[in-house]
C-alpha cells in the first residue's frame, strides 16, 4: 500500500505478484483498480486469479472492479459468471455492480433483460441511483420506447433525485428524433426549472428537431438563444441549420451562415458542403454548385458518392447531359461506384432526350454492377417506354420486374407494385387502352394497393372518353371507400 501511496504502481504490482503470503484485500483492490485505470484488462484477470490462488476472499468492492473491467472489455458471458460467483459466496451486489450490468445490457439493446435486472435490484433492496436511471433511459430512447423512458424520468423525480444534463439531453434527443417536439420542448423547460444548464448537445438536438419539422423560425431562435448564453455553436449546429435553410430554398441565408461558420474558424464537413450544393442544384444554379464543389476539394475534402449524385441530378434537370455524363465518367475513374440515385437521374435524363438506347445501356450497366433499381428507376423506364410508344415493352418490363420482386420483402413488393401499376394505368389510359387499364386497376385493388389521386384521374378520363357512366360511378365510390379526397380536377371531371 505504501508503494501505491507513493505513486509507484509498477513496483507495487511487482511486489503483489512476487509475495507468497495471503494478500491484503485493500492492497489487491488498489492493484486491480490501477490496472483497470491503465486499461490493462487482460492483466486484471491474470492477477485476480493469482490473488485467489493465494487465499484472497473477494468482497463486493473487488467484484465492482471486475464488473467495470467486464463492461470496458465488452465481456457479457464473464459478467454473468461473476454474478453467479458472487451469489454463491453470499455477496450481495451493490448499486455500482447492478448499474454496470444494466448499462451493459442497455448498450446491447437487451431492454427486457435490463428491466428484469432493474426489478431484481429493487427486490434485493438496492436503491437505484441517477446513473442506473440514466442507463435505462438511454436504452429506452435508443430502442424508441419513449413512454417507458419518460416513466423512469418521473421515477427519478419521485425518488427526489435531481436529473442531470445527461438525462435531460438523452430524453430531449429521443423525443426530437421521434418528432414529438412539444414533449422535447417541455423537457427543456423542466431542465431550466431544475437549474440544469442546457449544453450544446441539448441545443443541437432541439435545433435539429425543429429544422426537420420545417420550423426554421424556431430553429434560428434557438440558435440565437444559445449564442446569447455564450454557448459556441459547433460544426453540427451550423450544418443542421444550413441543411434546413437549403431545404426551404433560403439559399442566401444558408450561404451567409456558411460564411459565418468559416469566419469563426469552424470547418465545414462533406455534409455541410453537400447540403449547400444540393440547395443550389435544386435552384438550377449549377455554377454556384460547382464553385462549392471546387472549394470543398480545395479544403481537403474529396467529393463523395452523394456529391456526384447531387451534381449529376442537377445537370440532368437543366438538360445538360454532356456535363452529367462527364461527372459520371469522372467518378468511375476515381473509383467511386455510382449508386441507384446516380443511375436513375441519368436514365431519366436520356429518356427525356429520347435517347432510349443510352438509357437502356445505363440500366444494363446498373444491373451488371449489382445495383438494384428502386421504384423511381422502374417508373422512369416504364414512362420512357410509353413516351416512345413501345406499349408491349412497357407491359413486358412491368411483368418481368414484378416477378423479380416476388421473393423480396413486403415493403419492396408493395413499393414496386404501387409504382408499376400506377405507371401502367396512366400509360394505358393515355394511349386509349381503357379495358386493359381497368384490368390493371382491378388487379391493383385486389392486391390491396390503394391508388393515388392521379391513377383515379387517369381512369376517370378514360371512362369519360368511352362514356362508361357505370364505371365512373363505381370509381367515384371506390375513391370515397379508400379515403382518397377528390381534388378540383376530379370534381370538374365528375361535374
Amino acid at each position: 500500500m505504501e508503494l501505491l501511496e507513493m505513486g509507484l504502481f509498477e513496483e507495487a504490482l511487482w511486489v503483489s505478484r512476487e509475495m507468497r503470503c495471503s494478500p491484503d484485500s485493500k492492497a489487491c483492490l488498489a492493484v486491480l483498480n490501477g490496472l483497470v485505470r491503465r486499461t490493462r484488462f487482460d492483466s486484471v484477470w491474470v492477477d485476480y486469479q493469482l490473488m485467489i490462488s493465494r487465499g484472497l476472499v473477494p468482497d463486493v468492492h473487488i467484484y465492482s472492479v471486475l464488473f467495470q473491467c467486464c463492461f470496458k472489455q465488452g465481456l457479457s458471458s464473464k459478467k454473468e459468471k461473476l454474478l453467479d460467483g458472487m451469489t454463491s459466496l453470499g455477496i450481495k451486489p451493490n448499486v455500482y455492480i447492478f448499474t454496470i450490468y444494466i448499462r451493459d445490457l442497455c448498450r446491447e439493446n437487451k431492454m427486457e433483460e435490463a428491466e428484469k435486472m432493474f426489478s431484481l435490484m429493487k427486490k434485493h433492496g438496492v436503491v437505484p441511483n441517477l446513473y442506473t436511471y440514466s442507463a435505462l433511459i438511454d436504452g429506452y430512447c435508443k430502442t424508441c420506447n419513449l413512454r417507458q423512458a419518460y416513466t423512469l424520468y418521473k421515477e427519478i423525480l419521485v425518488a427526489e433525485l435531481l436529473p442531470n444534463v445527461v438525462v435531460f439531453g438523452t430524453l430531449v434527443d429521443g423525443f426530437c428524433k421521434a418528432r414529438e417536439l412539444v414533449a422535447a420542448r417541455s423537457l427543456f423547460v423542466h431542465m431550466v426549472k431544475f437549474g440544469v444548464d442546457p449544453n450544446l448537445y441539448v441545443y443541437n438536438c432541439l435545433i435539429h428537431g425543429q429544422s426537420r419539422s420545417g420550423d426554421m423560425l424556431e430553429a434560428m431562435g434557438l440558435f440565437s438563444e444559445m449564442v446569447s448564453l455564450n454557448l459556441l455553436p459547433d460544426v453540427f449546429t451550423y450544418t443542421i441549420l444550413i441543411n434546413g435553410l437549403c431545404t426551404e430554398d433560403r439559399l442566401a441565408e444558408a450561404y451567409r451562415l456558411f460564411q459565418s461558420m468559416k469566419n469563426e474558424r469552424i470547418f465545414p464537413t462533406s455534409v455541410t458542403f453537400n447540403s449547400l450544393i444540393h440547395g443550389f442544384c435544386k435552384n438550377n444554379n449549377m455554377e454556384k454548385a460547382l464553385e462549392l464543389c471546387s472549394e470543398m476539394t480545395a479544403s481537403g475534402i474529396e467529393p463523395n458518392i452523394l456529391t456526384f449524385s447531387i451534381l449529376i441530378d442537377g445537370y440532368c434537370k437543366v438538360r445538360n447531359i454532356k456535363a452529367a455524363m462527364g461527372l459520371y465518367s469522372e467518378m468511375t475513374i476515381k473509383g467511386i461506384i455510382p449508386d441507384v440515385v446516380t443511375y436513375t437521374a441519368l436514365i431519366d435524363a436520356h429518356f427525356k432526350e429520347a435517347n432510349m438506347k443510352e438509357a437502356l445501356k445505363l440500366y444494363s450497366d446498373m444491373l451488371e454492377a449489382g445495383i438494384h433499381p428502386n421504384d423511381h428507376t422502374l417508373a422512369c423506364l416504364i414512362d420512357g417506354f410509353w413516351k416512345e410508344g413501345r406499349i408491349s415493352d412497357a407491359i413486358d418490363f412491368y411483368r418481368e420486374n414484378n416477378q423479380a420482386v416476388t421473393g423480396k420483402s413486403i415493403v419492396q413488393r408493395s413499393c414496386w407494385n404501387y409504382v408499376g401499376f400506377t405507371c401502367l394505368i396512366q400509360g394505358l389510359c393515355q394511349n386509349g387502352y381503357i379495358l386493359r387499364a381497368s384490368r390493371c386497376f382491378s388487379d391493383m385493388r385486389s392486391g390491396g394497393i390503394i391508388p393515388d389521386i392521379w391513377s383515379y384521374i387517369s381512369m376517370l378520363k378514360g371512362h369519360l372518353q368511352e362514356k362508361r357512366n357505370t364505371d365512373i360511378m363505381m370509381l367515384h365510390c371506390d375513391m370515397i371507400k379508400t379515403g382518397t379526397l377528390p381534388n378540383l380536377l376530379v370534381n370538374q371531371l365528375l361535374a
